[in-house]
């Protein structure tokens, strides 16, 4: 599988449909079977055996702190805002300028990103899909709106 569009642009895309198809192959009737699905070493040479895989984690460095979370469910909690939940944001929305800032040649790699902002089940879609109902300050047209409203400034 190459990194040439169709989703297949970086490494987790082809991961996650390698892995798919690794476990779905053996589950269809009349299919081909998967051996195994694997990985390529960074030496170019060795190759991992990922076909047992049930789940993934993640294990990063220990950082001193507080996850961000924290503080928006105390801010939503107490209705209010402190000096350092501004600062707090104004930091995060710097980070997020100055990493965005950053910017490449190639058009249909943007295209897919904005279309992943809008249809992803963590994009627009996925997160409007995961408000209750009965909010009272929004309802069912407003979501239904702002989805069409995205997928078509998304190029659809």
């Amino acid at each position: 599988m190459r990194p040439e569009g169709f989703g297949h642009d970086h490494f987790s895309d082809r991961a996650g449909v390698l892995l798919w198809q690794h476990s779905s192959f053996n589950k269809l009737p009349n299919h081909v079977h998967s051996v195994d699905v694997g990985s390529f070493l960074s030496d170019c040479q060795s190759m991992k055996s990922l076909g047992d895989c049930t789940e993934f984690f993640l294990l990063t460095e220990f950082i001193e702190g507080a996850l961000y979370h924290s503080d928006l469910d105390r801010i939503a909690h107490m209705c209010s805002l402190a000096d350092l939940d501004e600062e707090r944001c104004i930091a995060l929305a710097e980070y997020l300028a100055g990493i965005h800032s950053v910017k490449k040649d190639a058009s249909q790699l943007y295209i897919r990103r904005i279309r992943d902002l809008v249809g992803h089940g963590e994009g627009i879609f996925g997160l409007t899909d995961s408000y209750p109902g009965n909010l009272g300050y929004v309802d069912e047209k407003f979501f239904l709106e702002l989805r069409k409203n995205a997928w078509s400034g998304a190029g659809a």
